[in-house]
């Protein structure tokens, strides 16, 4: 597992030591970390932008061997979702942490729950993390008129009653 804190830190210093300056927009595990959620660990950092550049990956590389990390621990995976983001999520994004090289953004808790549940009707993954977000009953109704807008099938229908259930005791 990674200390983020730490690692955000020591990624600054690399990319200090490269003179390049990068805003990360962090979703996942890390997010929730950041939000406050001291329980949820995590083993990766998933950014959605920017790109990977020459000097992030070089930097990235220089902590994972620093701290003895996974080479992965910082990755745009993440990316091939973000055509599954609320429209407008980028206007949204909350600042988290702002240091002299490196600037930390993430999806604002609206679009994390409703990301969490598109990713929960698709892949049977986030179920825990959408219900350790405690989602208002508001929150979720957004996140549901957000996903429908995907043209569920009658599986997908279910499993949204389903965490509705699991979520509001109903």
């Amino acid at each position: 597992m990674i200390d983020i804190k730490l690692a955000f830190n020591e990624l600054n210093k690399e990319l200090g030591k490269r003179d390049c300056s990068v805003d990360l927009t962090i979703c996942g595990g890390a997010l929730m970390i950041l939000t406050g959620m001291p329980s949820r660990v995590t083993k990766d950092v998933d950014f959605i932008t920017p790109n990977m550049s020459n000097e992030l990956k070089e930097a990235k590389d220089a902590v994972a061997k620093s701290l003895g990390y996974e080479r992965n621990w910082l990755n745009d995976n993440a990316k091939v979702y973000m055509n599954q983001l609320p429209e407008g999520w980028e206007s949204r994004v909350i600042s988290f942490l702002e240091l002299s090289y490196l600037r930390v953004f993430g999806l604002s808790r609206q679009d994390s729950i409703s990301s969490k549940l598109k990713a929960f009707i698709d892949r049977d993954f986030d179920r825990e993390d959408l219900i350790d977000l405690s989602p208002s009953a508001e929150e979720f109704e957004r996140a549901v008129c957000f996903v429908r807008g995907f043209n569920l099938d009658d599986v997908q229908e279910l499993d949204i009653q389903i965490i509705k259930g699991e979520l509001f005791d109903e």
